[in-house]
């Protein structure tokens, strides 16, 4: 249990922590210039948003897609503002993550003590995941041959 007397933390561990934190912002902004090309889930996105406006946030997206309206008038956004392309159709995602490895250590830093808080924050964005179509208890890609709940059978994740 912590009390609310704030916890000395050594020069040392601060200075890890912060080494932990700049390395998952790295690698998420390493991930992001990669520029790999689009999966299926993002692709039925951005067909969505090609001809979308702020007055359509509220109406059903085509093509078994769903996502938040806040997301979506962030993603039309920064289209408007960039141009149609995977740079700026990531960019509402990268700013996420990027926000969340910050949030990340310094909820781990309130909630934990000693070395548990400097750990979680390090395994949780060392290895970020590549998109919602992983599968969450293997690590293998839905596109590897199976498919989820019958959607997309017979095809590679529902595109065909």
């Amino acid at each position: 249990m912590r009390t609310d007397e704030p916890a000395i933390v050594s020069g040392r561990a601060l200075r890890r922590a912060t080494a932990f934190v700049v390395l998952g912002l790295g690698l998420r902004v390493f991930r992001y210039l990669m520029d790999y090309p689009f999966w299926c889930d993002e692709s039925r996105l951005a067909a969505n948003l090609i001809d979308m406006s702020y007055g359509d946030l509220g109406k059903p997206l085509r093509y078994a897609q769903a996502s938040p309206v806040g997301f979506l008038a962030a993603e039309i956004t920064a289209i408007r503002f960039l141009g149609f392309s995977t740079w700026s159709l990531r960019l509402v995602a990268l700013a996420s993550a990027l926000a969340s490895v910050v949030l990340f250590r310094h909820v781990a830093a309130r909630l934990l003590s000693g070395l548990p808080q400097f750990i979680r924050p390090a395994t949780a964005h060392l290895f970020p995941r590549r998109n919602s179509s992983d599968d969450r208890t293997t690590g293998v890609p839905i596109s590897e041959g199976r498919s989820w709940r019958g959607f997309g059978e017979g095809r590679r994740n529902g595109c065909g």
